[in-house]
């Protein structure tokens, strides 16, 4: 293994335990209310916003519902994380789809 294959796998460990601590951390807090504010279902993720005005990131993988199915506007419940790139959302659940 040459030493940038090395640096690579080391810094891509690095971020999964970071993520792994924050998961275990947000394990115990308590669940935030929040509404959809942007949905990228092609690319898999989207954007939230919770009651505390926290802009969040959150993956397909950890939403209930499809995101071809969620719009702006919808109502979601989520457990908040502080990830190394920023403020993400894990155990999103869907409270109320807004109509067209």
């Amino acid at each position: 293994m040459t030493k940038k294959t090395k640096k690579a796998v080391e810094a891509v460990e690095t971020r999964m335990n970071d993520l792994r601590r924050a998961e275990l951390a947000a394990e115990s807090a308590p669940d935030q209310e929040g509404t959809v504010s942007a949905i990228y279902a092609e690319k898999g993720f989207g954007w939230l916003r919770g009651v505390d005005g926290v802009q969040r990131f959150f993956h397909a993988d950890a939403c209930d519902t499809d995101l071809y199915k969620l719009k702006p506007g919808d109502r979601l419940t989520f457990k908040p994380v502080e990830a190394p790139k920023g403020p993400r959302a894990i155990e999103v659940r869907v409270e109320d789809v807004t109509e067209d």
